[in-house]
């Protein structure tokens, strides 16, 4: 099997796993599989080396279609996760605010009267 043919197929596998719904709950377990693929998909692709027969240059059209794809699958991932950090982080914040509620007063809008 061709350097091609292998990353074709770890493209392939990658879009396939990229397309299924992705639970909150096996989360972790599919993005370290992702991670995986990705840098076997590396190493593969800097050994490649040219000239390229006609079928493999086929494979290399069809991967760029399946790239494509697998972008904005992965910069949707990305997004879901920096929203849940987002989440955890507003929650740790309000509630430090909650356990500590009269550290954080406001004073701005207070009204001191100096007559005695």
């Amino acid at each position: 099997m061709s350097v091609v043919q292998e990353i074709f197929n770890i493209t392939r596998k990658l879009f396939l796993i990229l397309q299924k719904e992705l639970n909150k709950d096996d989360r972790e377990h599919r993005i370290t599989e992702i991670n995986l693929l990705l840098e076997q998909r590396e190493q593969l692709i800097s050994i490649l080396k040219g000239p390229y027969s006609e079928e493999e240059q086929k494979l290399g059209n069809e991967m760029i279609k399946y790239n494509a794809k697998i972008e904005l699958e992965l910069n949707k991932i990305k997004s879901e996760l920096q929203q849940d950090l987002r989440k955890i982080k507003q929650g740790k914040i309000t509630s430090k605010r909650y356990s500590n509620a009269y550290q954080f007063v406001n004073i701005d809008g207070s009204f001191i009267d100096k007559r005695n």
